[in-house]
């Protein structure tokens, strides 16, 4: 993981938002730093607490019509929220010295 992430992909069978959402999620790769808002910006836009911006989400905007479908938002939302633990477990190895 490092600072910057290349890109991010769904590598198990899924229902169709996963691995779309993992697709969109980083175009092109983006710097770790800043994540952790972009992550929470598509939570909340899945659960329709807030709209979506393009500026923030990107190419992911698309997939804001999945927040009409609860039992989909779970899978668009599981490679997001998987790049998010995924970062925090890194962070917490590398603090310890891991």
């Amino acid at each position: 993981i490092g600072d910057f992430i290349k890109n991010m992909q769904a590598g198990a069978p899924g229902a169709a938002p996963a691995p779309a959402g993992a697709g969109q999620a980083l175009p092109g790769g983006a710097a770790t730093g800043g994540l952790g808002d972009l992550v929470e910006h598509f939570r909340l836009v899945m659960h329709g607490d807030a709209e979506p911006d393009e500026d923030i989400l990107g190419d992911a905007v698309a997939l804001e019509g999945v927040a009409k479908y609860p039992v989909r938002v779970k899978c668009a939302l599981l490679s997001w929220l998987a790049l998010r633990d995924c970062i925090a477990d890194y962070r917490e190895t590398t603090a310890m010295g891991g």
